[in-house]
């Protein structure tokens, strides 16, 4: 988690755990947790491409070929 390639996406996926918690316990707000979600499972995805050799690399031109 600390190296600097997965640091960021490391603490994306912190933070939008948390914002998940507070939207969901104290603001009630549906809309905001499914956001939150998503927010996760990107951050989770980048994070576990990292470990994958030419991972991000594939799924930027994925994704880029879509767009």
């Amino acid at each position: 988690m600390t190296d600097p390639s997965r640091s960021v996406s490391a603490a994306v996926y912190v933070l939008a755990m948390v914002a998940t918690l507070l939207s969901a316990l104290a603001l009630h707000k549906a809309l905001l947790v499914l956001l939150c979600i998503l927010a996760q499972f990107g951050a989770m995805a980048w994070y576990i491409l990292s470990y994958i050799p030419f991972g991000r690399r594939v799924a930027t031109r994925f994704v880029n070929n879509f767009l």
